[in-house]
């Protein structure tokens, strides 16, 4: 007989990480206050205390989470690294992965058109939309070998 299981009712409350920031920003603001605008022990004003605000995702790491993809982000997510297997390197990115990565991020018909159409003897090629430039290769043994880089 299998056993049933269901999540516990939620606890009355805020959560957690709502009494955490609330109690926070209430304390900055006390200091604040009882500080004034002088600065503190080695020029630090109250106003420097508060905790800075979290930045958004950049597209490439947003697009390698979603996906799952086992490439490798870099450069603090400016640069994601495609390794696509082949016949004879069967280590890497599946191309399903690969194209998944593509589609997160709006990778235009005419970029999709210029990879599908890239061979063995056409070396490193490149293309660029909506701030993003992807360099490739393609190989049938190595696979399709793609950086892609956001603008700087």
């Amino acid at each position: 007989m299998s056993t049933l299981h269901t999540r516990p009712a939620p606890r009355p409350g805020l959560p957690f990480r709502v009494l955490v920031r609330v109690t926070t920003t209430v304390a900055v603001a006390l200091l604040a206050t009882a500080c004034g605008s002088a600065a503190g022990p080695a020029g630090i004003s109250a106003t420097t205390i508060a905790r800075p605000t979290t930045t958004a995702r950049k597209p490439l790491e947003v697009a390698w989470s979603t996906c799952a993809t086992p490439g490798t982000l870099a450069d603090s997510g400016a640069t994601l690294i495609l390794d696509g297997t082949g016949k004879e390197d069967w280590s890497g990115d599946q191309l399903d992965a690969i194209d998944c990565v593509l589609r997160a991020l709006s990778m235009p018909a005419a970029v999709e058109a210029h990879i599908n159409s890239t061979r063995a003897l056409d070396g490193m090629q490149n293309d660029t939309w909506n701030d993003i430039s992807a360099r490739w290769t393609y190989h049938p043994d190595a696979g399709l070998d793609i950086t892609l880089t956001l603008a700087q």
